[in-house]
């Protein structure tokens, strides 16, 4: 697929009073997804979306999201 052909990049997470870094799609490891073998290179339809939440005592990867790609028609 052409890059010119892709959707508009749209906000997919906001959290005020969080500091978010390192956005990553990681597979959801189901059944479908070991046996495609994918992995945060290659994906299937549905991911999960994990970010760092950055503090000065304790930093932690959130996972509160899954992503789901759509063909558009």
């Amino acid at each position: 697929m052409q890059s010119q052909a892709w959707t508009k990049p749209a906000l997919l997470l906001d959290k005020p009073d969080y500091f978010l870094w390192y956005p990553s799609l990681q597979p959801m490891n189901t059944t479908d997804d070991v046996s495609n073998k994918h992995t945060c290179l290659r994906l299937g339809q549905r991911a999960r979306l994990f970010v760092k939440n950055i503090q000065p005592k304790k930093s932690e990867y959130m996972s509160e999201y899954m992503i789901e790609f759509v063909r558009p028609k």
